[in-house]
């Protein structure tokens, strides 16, 4: 029994670490817009702001990432474009308030990439919605009106 008890707690701070290990080591993904980026550094550290969260931009040995500036640079370039950033929690400490972007790239525009593919803020997304129920309207009256020789304008 003692000696359950003690396999279970084991096996309970294993996976405490092992989930904060994740957290490091493992990049997740965001799509999202840049809103901000300077090569002036604050505290030491390069920021780049975005529509979802500030992100810090430094250098990550055990991810071979050695480039900040080179990628600064870029996100200054980017400032108002779609990104994919691909993220970490910061190697320094563990209560860091923000994640460490590993590498972005430009979401490339495609027709419908705006309208389903891209997260939005409410007002694009009801702007797109509308234009799209204009023109489906302005089509199908126009549908209607060679079949039955009715003019629907």
């Amino acid at each position: 029994m003692r000696r359950m008890k003690v396999k279970a707690i084991l096996i309970g701070i294993l996976i405490c670490i092992l989930t904060v290990l994740y957290s490091y080591f493992v990049a997740d993904t965001i799509t999202t817009r840049i809103t901000d980026a300077q090569m002036t550094k604050i505290d030491n550290r390069f920021m780049i702001a975005t529509e979802s969260r500030p992100f810090l931009n430094e250098d990550v040995w055990y991810r071979f990432k050695f480039d900040s500036g080179t990628v600064q640079n870029e996100a200054i370039r980017l400032k108002g474009e779609m990104v994919k950033i691909k993220k970490i929690r910061m190697e320094d400490t563990f209560t860091s308030r923000y994640e460490n972007m590993v590498k972005f790239e430009e979401v490339k525009r495609t027709a419908c990439s705006g309208v389903f593919l891209l997260p939005m803020n409410f007002t694009v997304a009801h702007y797109v919605q509308r234009m799209m129920l204009i023109i489906l309207t302005a089509l199908t009256n126009a549908e209607i009106s060679r079949r039955t020789g009715v003019n629907m304008t």
